[in-house]
C-alpha cells in the first residue's frame, strides 16, 4: 500500500466504525422509556429485544438503520469519498465492528447480524448480476432449495444448522467459479461471520458434534480431510497416495500398539484432557474409526479415478459428519429396531450428499447422473446397521458404483 493511501484507509475505517456505533436499539428505549435495553430481556440492543420491551415503531427504525448501516458506510466511502471498493468494504466491515463494540457503552453492543445480512445480500446480488448468467444460476438455486428442504426436515426446522453449513458451501462455490477480487473476499468474510454466529447459537443450545463430547475431534478431523480435494487437484496421484498413506500408517501403527500392549490400550481409553479421548470402548482390540476412514479414503484414491475418489471422500467425510450431528441431536425415528440409525440422520446425509454432488458437478469434475447414483448408494450403505465402519464402506461402495457407470 502506498503511503498516500494510508490516511484514506484510516478515514474509511473511522467512518464505518462511527456509523456502526450508532445504536437506535440503545438510544430509542433510553429516550422513550428511560430504559437501558441492555438490562431487560436478552440484553441485546437489537430489533427483537426492542420489539418485546419498547414497541413496534422503535423496533422498525432500529431494523432499518441496523440493516443499512453497513451499506451506508460502503456508499459514503465509495461514492462520496470516491475511494476504491476495497476501502469501501473495509468501511462496511468496520460498521459491523462498531455495532458490536461501541466505545460509549464499554464496547459491549449488539451482535451485528442485521448489518451483516444487509451487506451480504448486497454483495451477493452484485456478484450474481455481474458474474453469472441465468442458465448458470438455475441449478444453483435448485440445489439451495433442495438442500434447505432436506436439512430443515432432518433438523426439525432448526435454521441455525442450515446457516452454519450453507455459507461455507456458498463460499466454496464462489471460489470455484470466480477469480479473486475485492467483491469475493468481502463476501467470504461476511459468510464466515454468519457461519460463526450460527455456530454460536448451536453452542448456546448445546448442539453436539458427536454422541460423546470426547470424540468431537473425530468429526473435525473428518471435515479437515476434505482438504485432500484441493491437494489432489494440485498433486500427482503417487504423491497424494503417499500423503494419505502416511496418515493411515500413523493411525494403524497406534491401533497395532493398542492391540499388543495393554498399557497403550488403557492410555487410549483414558480422558487425556478435559473432553478428549483417543478411542471408544467398543474399539478395544479393533481398528479405530479413524483408521477405517483413512483406509477407505486411501483405497478409494488407489482404485478409482481421482474425481470419483473426491466424491467418495465427500460422502464419507462431510455427509457422515452432518448425518451424525443430526442423528445425535435430532434423531427420533429409528429406521431399524436395535439400530442407532434414524430417518433424520439419513435425510441429513442426503442433504450433504446433494451438496457434494452439486459442487463436483458444477466444477466439471463428475457427471451429474453418475454422482447422484453414487450418492444414493452411499445413503443406502449409511442406513444399514454396521459396526460403525461407514468410513470404510461408504467411499468404497460408492466408488464401485460410480466406476461401473
Amino acid at each position: 500500500m502506498k503511503g498516500l493511501e494510508i490516511p484514506f484507509l484510516i478515514l474509511a475505517i473511522i467512518t464505518g466504525y462511527l456509523l456502526g456505533a450508532i445504536l437506535p436499539g440503545y438510544f430509542l428505549p433510553l429516550w422513550i422509556k428511560k430504559m437501558d435495553i441492555r438490562k431487560v430481556g436478552d440484553g441485546n440492543p437489537g430489533v427483537v429485544n426492542v420489539t418485546r420491551n419498547v414497541g413496534l415503531l422503535p423496533a422498525f427504525f432500529t431494523c432499518i438503520y441496523d440493516v443499512g448501516k453497513g451499506l451506508l458506510s460502503i456508499f459514503i466511502v465509495l461514492h462520496l469519498f470516491r475511494l476504491p471498493a476495497a476501502f469501501a468494504y473495509l468501511a462496511g466491515f468496520s460498521a459491523m465492528l462498531g455495532h458490536k463494540f461501541p466505545f460509549y457503552i464499554g464496547f459491549k453492543g449488539g451482535r451485528g447480524i442485521a448489518a451483516t445480512v444487509g451487506m451480504l445480500l448486497y454483495i451477493l446480488i452484485k456478484i450474481i448480476l455481474q458474474d453469472f448468467t441465468l442458465p448458470e444460476l438455475l441449478p444453483f438455486f435448485i440445489f439451495i432449495l433442495i438442500y434447505a428442504l432436506l436439512l430443515l426436515l432432518a433438523s426439525h426446522g432448526r435454521g441455525d444448522l442450515f446457516t452454519v453449513s450453507v455459507f461455507p458451501f456458498l463460499g466454496v462455490y464462489m471460489l470455484m467459479h470466480l477469480s479473486l477480487s475485492a467483491d469475493l473476499v468481502f463476501f467470504l468474510v461476511l459468510a464466515c461471520v454468519m457461519a460463526a454466529e450460527g455456530g454460536r447459537n448451536l453452542a448456546r443450545d448445546k448442539i453436539r458434534l458427536s454422541s460423546e463430547v470426547a470424540f468431537s475431534w473425530r468429526a473435525v478431523a473428518r471435515l479437515l480431510a476434505l482438504l485432500i480435494i484441493p491437494l489432489g487437484m494440485a498433486m500427482s496421484k503417487p504423491a497424494l497416495l503417499a500423503l494419505i498413506g502416511c496418515l493411515l500408517g500413523s493411525t494403524f501403527l497406534f491401533d497395532l500398539l493398542r492391540m499388543i500392549f495393554p498399557k497403550v490400550e488403557d492410555f487410549s481409553q483414558r480422558e487425556i484432557t478435559s473432553g478428549f479421548r483417543m478411542c471408544k470402548v467398543e474399539e478395544k482390540g479393533k481398528l479405530s474409526g479413524m483408521t477405517d476412514f483413512l483406509l477407505g479414503v486411501f483405497l478409494c484414491f488407489l482404485l478409482f479415478d481421482r474425481n470419483i475418489a473426491f466424491a467418495g471422500l465427500g460422502f464419507a467425510s462431510l455427509a457422515c459428519v452432518i448425518a451424525g450431528l443430526v442423528e445425535v441431536n435430532f434423531g427420533k425415528h429409528r429406521i431399524f429396531s436395535g439400530s442407532k440409525k434414524t430417518l433424520e440422520g439419513s435425510l441429513a446425509f442426503l442433504s450433504a450428499g446433494v451438496t457434494v454432488t452439486f459442487l463436483l458437478w458444477s466444477g466439471g469434475l463428475v457427471q451429474l447422473q453418475t454422482a447422484l447414483i453414487g450418492m444414493l448408494a452411499s445413503v443406502v450403505v449409511a442406513m444399514i446397521p454396521s459396526r460403525n465402519a461407514d468410513g470404510l464402506t461408504i467411499p468404497l461402495i460408492s466408488g464401485v458404483v460410480m466406476s461401473l457407470l
